[in-house]
């Protein structure tokens, strides 16, 4: 998940560095795939757990594109992760392109919302 997308501006020029970095972010996708990570609702607090742990989600996101999925009675939601970090503290930090953020204290831990997002 190293890939970062090009921000892309009228009147930029279209380089061979910059084809190569689309080339190539294609054919890391390809070969790494979706992990897809079911989120649970926490009622008592509001906030979001995931169902697969922070050291199982921080694997993934190395050779994959991470999505969680949320399911309520008429809506699906999937949310694409955008970074995967340890902290200094040695917590596990996942934030996700809705701007929900995961935190968990240890890597077998399952990570949830931080604040109810």
């Amino acid at each position: 998940m190293s890939y970062t997308p090009t921000e892309w501006k009228a009147g930029d020029t279209v380089t061979s560095t910059k084809l190569n970095k689309i080339e190539q972010g294609i054919q890391s996708a390809a070969s790494g795939g979706a992990y897809i990570i079911d989120t649970i609702f926490n009622d008592d607090d509001d906030s979001y757990t995931l169902t697969q742990t922070a050291a199982e989600i921080f694997a993934a996101a190395q050779t994959n594109y991470v999505i969680t999925k949320e399911q309520s009675d008429d809506s699906l939601y999937l949310n694409t992760l955008i970074t995967a970090s340890i902290n200094d503290d040695g917590n596990y930090v996942f934030l996700f392109g809705t701007g929900y953020t995961y935190s968990a204290n240890s890597a077998d831990e399952y990570p949830k919302t931080i604040d109810g997002k």
